[in-house]
């Protein structure tokens, strides 16, 4: 009697040869990845993620949870579920040793890749290379079904279809999670067939960990579980106590299906309600009637020849005809080819139920069906190819040449993806020629409502420097505002251009146009066009818009000579209507800055700072702020606490009128009178100066450092002239803490979170007859609270004539100080902890300065300081 054939994992030399080009392909267009950061359009999207303009949502939102940021995360996402589970915590492990071998950047503030846009880059391009290496699980995958379940020939034929997909290159750099889990999916196939074939009991197991491994990634592969519970009721139906068996050997497998699924995903035990209400509210918002359905399944059925190419997508009506043939006709395949077509049926119906709603705008929720309908499609041409050897030898010959022909023509389509891949995309295209040819203060309509974002993912024209105009999603706002440029963008090439009286066509960016597509883009391929106005207007005669705020005040910015600087604004900006942030001038526009890398210094994250009477107004010089902008209603905080407070160093520039969301605002634009520029020196504080509180010794304890008391004695005060204080704190606690330093009148509040923190608080002095005070005192009543030291010293700031030079950008800091004094050159720059010194070429260690800054100490004397950071060097 012949046993059954074991399975066998080995890989023919010619899958290892789709494999090597499948890798190389995958290198090539992530070596030319776009989308993240481009420098051609505006950088920030507040409604991404990390605020960085991104094309890819969900990739963002795998990097998010790669990086160990899950708190930026909607809804079930922070709990990895139905977006990688393993495949993200595997890739955690990836990127954290690259950051240990020095090839990417790992910030642990993530606001800090929006000053550093090409370090998160590198760290989308390495996840994407690992992504790379487990993509080749897919072939692997399609091989091994095949050759162990039918012959070795339609294995290989079915690695290099995978391979030529034209889709593949385009998608897989989204750095979502799809392929991957249908490649795990298929391995649970194997198996079940396998337990078909054996009756052997473990088979049935290893297919139910499979099973749960590719659940624990997503949900896309639900429909192996139907199947592989009819195989299992299959094989009961001969044992002796089918019943009995059944269930106890399905209690067994559902037990290593749940319990691989915790493993590889334990955070899913605490999300699953989350996920529950979120799929129920889903599923009630996308309710359709079955005539839209089927016409949605009949497109995706009918344009799968953006996944396979234009010749394979021809095989699959005769080849699924063929299969349910072969079911009836074929006593040894039946099973195979039984189970094959079911999953097939199965993923259509289940992803009709759940994805009804979006079925017809997403292409890419056909990618599973693609990459099951090949094993079909091998077999089927395989099997056709034996059948000649047997009665028409000749014929051979013509099939395996047509087969060759048919994936080269699917890889020349494949290369067409590639090249565009590889060069700007349609919208870079578009950024460059508008910065090219358009002047700043250029009015230019966009197809986006009003009242909205101006910036998104098609979208990225800097509104600081030319007038963005929402004039609709259907340009119905064009002729009230008559802007000298309308940009409007088709996401589907076959809907008719822009046709507005008035308006002819001035440039178009259409090189993606022949991809293969459909309504839903796929390679960054949208069509832009850009209408130019006919008749010239006055500007004066354009109506306003709201946007028009942030081309005043990045008009504004450029009038001031100075090449950098940073702005503070409070309510002030369409981007920010309700938030604190900062802002930097670059070159000839304005740019986002990150808050949170100076503001956690002196408030927790998780309550971050949100008005600027918050912030000491040291803190306004220490971040190199010259101007702020601020809503000015009456009843705005920065109207009420801020411009009222006799310490904050504001005096009013300009006004603007604008609107948000219909209502009339007054936006104010102030200038920092204690503004010393983006670096300066502060003096080495005399020892006799310097305060520092020791834990107290006595005989048998040691007294610890009291969590009140006095900072800074009054007479040192008044006789060192002392206008500004910089408190060092060193403390330990389990919950958060407020630290309150006050002065006389004045008092400053710093919020500390649970943990260990190593701190450098600024103070205002106003009473310098009046000693400085603290207290630390704990948000919850049973809090603990040690401190480990405390020191207090006088802060001495100056500009000129001791910094008689300075370059500092986000990148580096180059100053020339002439002192007579020793002390430190403080940097308007974040202390991130990756900048190296140098002071007159010889390396020093940079020192933390207050307020979250980066220092390097200097002796006295004349001295050319170099500040650089490790990663872009």
């Amino acid at each position: 009697m012949n046993q059954p054939r074991k399975l066998s994992y080995s890989v023919h030399p010619a899958v290892w040869g789709a494999i090597a080009l499948l890798f190389t392909i995958q290198l090539i267009v992530i070596g030319k990845m776009r989308g993240i950061g481009d420098h051609e359009g505006y950088l920030l999207n507040t409604s991404r993620i990390f605020s960085i303009n991104t094309y890819e949502d969900d990739g963002s939102a795998n990097i998010a949870l790669a990086l160990g940021h899950a708190e930026n995360l909607p809804r079930y996402l922070p709990y990895g579920m139905d977006i990688g589970g393993p495949y993200l915590y595997l890739g955690r492990l990836v990127l954290r040793a690259a950051d240990r071998l020095g090839l990417i950047t790992i910030f642990a503030d993530p606001s800090l890749y929006l000053l550093y846009p090409d370090t998160y880059k590198s760290v989308w391009k390495t996840f994407a290379i690992y992504k790379a290496a487990l993509l080749i699980l897919v072939p692997l995958s399609l091989s091994w079904l095949c050759s162990n379940h039918y012959n070795r020939s339609s294995g290989i034929l079915a690695a290099w279809i995978f391979v030529a997909m034209p889709f593949v290159p385009g998608f897989e750099t989204r750095l979502k999670v799809d392929s991957l889990a249908v490649a795990v999916g298929l391995l649970s196939i194997i198996h079940q067939l396998q337990y078909v074939r054996t009756r052997q009991e473990r088979y049935f197991i290893y297919a139910a960990i499979w099973l749960g491994l590719t659940l624990s990634m997503k949900f896309i592969f639900i429909p192996a579980g139907v199947t592989l519970a009819c195989i299992h009721a299959y094989c009961s139906i001969n044992h002796p106590g089918r019943l009995h068996y059944f269930f106890k050997k399905g209690l067994l497998a559902a037990f290593a299906l749940l319990a691989v699924y915790v493993m590889a995903n334990p955070m899913a035990l605490s999300g699953w309600l989350v996920y529950a209400q979120s799929i129920t509210r889903h599923l009630g918002e996308n309710t359709t009637n079955p005539i839209s359905t089927l016409s949605a399944l009949w497109l995706r059925w009918s344009s799968l020849d953006i996944f396979l190419g234009p010749i394979f997508i021809w095989i699959i009506p005769p080849a699924l005809i063929l299969f349910s043939w072969l079911i009836f006709y074929s006593k040894e395949y039946r099973l195979l080819f039984g189970t094959l077509l079911a999953l097939l049926i199965l993923q259509t119906i289940y992803f009709s139920v759940s994805f009804r709603g979006t079925l017809a705008n997403t292409t890419y929720y056909y990618y599973s069906h693609s990459i099951v309908v090949i094993p079909i499609i091998s077999i089927c041409i395989i099997w056709f190819r034996t059948l000649t050897i047997a009665k028409i030898p000749w014929l051979t010959f013509l099939v395996t040449l047509a087969i060759c022909i048919s994936i080269i023509l699917t890889f020349k389509t494949q290369f067409n993806i590639i090249r565009y891949l590889t060069s700007l995309t349609d919208r870079q295209s578009m950024l460059l020629w508008i910065n090219q040819n358009l002047p700043p203060g250029t009015s230019l309509g966009v197809p986006i409502e009003k009242d909205t974002n101006v910036i998104n993912t098609l979208i990225q024209v800097d509104p600081f420097t030319y007038r963005v105009i929402p004039v609709g999603k259907d340009a119905a706002l064009v002729t009230q505002f008559n802007p000298d440029y309308v940009l409007w963008v088709r996401t589907d090439p076959s809907t008719p251009p822009l046709a507005v009286p008035g308006y002819t066509l001035a440039a178009r960016f259409n090189d993606g146009v022949e991809l293969p597509h459909n309504r839903y883009d796929l390679y960054q391929e949208e069509v832009y066009e850009i209408y130019a106005r006919r008749e010239k207007i006055s500007p004066r005669i354009i109506p306003k818009s709201p946007w028009d705020l942030e081309y005043d005040i990045g008009q504004f910015v450029r009038q001031d000579p100075e090449l950098q600087f940073n702005i503070l604004q409070f309510q002030g900006l369409h981007f920010y209507p309700i938030t604190l942030n900062l802002f930097r001038k670059t070159q000839s526009t304005v740019s986002p800055f990150p808050t949170q890398a100076f503001a956690t210094s002196i408030r927790y994250g998780t309550s971050p700072l949100a008005y600027i009477h918050q912030a000491d107004p040291l803190c306004l010089t220490l971040w190199g702020i010259k101007y702020v902008i601020a809503d000015m209603r009456p009843e705005s905080a920065f109207v009420k606490n801020t411009i009222t407070t006799p310490e904050v160093p504001l005096v009013p520039v300009q006004r603007l009128l604008t609107t948000f969301d219909n209502q009339a605002r007054e936006i104010g634009i102030f200038k920092n009178t204690s503004y010393l520029g983006q670096a300066f020196f502060a003096a080495a504080p005399n020892p006799s100066e310097v305060i520092t509180l020791r834990k107290a010794r006595g005989r048998l304890l040691e007294h610890p450092i009291k969590t009140y008391g006095e900072l800074y004695p009054g007479n040192l005060l008044q006789t060192g002239n002392i206008s500004a204080l910089e408190a060092h704190f060193i403390i330990e606690t389990d919950t958060t803490v407020d630290i309150l330093i006050k002065n006389s009148h004045y008092k400053q509040s710093y919020l500390v979170g649970p943990g260990y923190h190593d701190i450098i608080l600024p103070f205002s002095v106003t009473k310098t007859n009046e000693s400085v005070s603290y207290e630390i005192n704990p948000i919850s009543e049973s809090g603990k609270i040690t401190v480990h030291a405390l020191s207090a010293s006088p802060l001495r700031l100056k500009r000129t004539p001791i910094v008689s030079f300075s370059d500092v950008d986000p990148n580096h800091g180059f100053v020339h100080v002439e002192s007579t004094e020793p002390g430190r050159v403080i940097f308007a720059l974040p202390d991130h902890g990756l900048w190296r010194a140098e002071v007159d070429g010889q390396k020093v260690k940079t020192m933390p300065g207050p307020a979250g800054c980066i220092s390097v100490p200097i002796p006295a004397g004349e001295h050319f300081i170099a500040l650089r950071t490790t990663f872009l060097e």
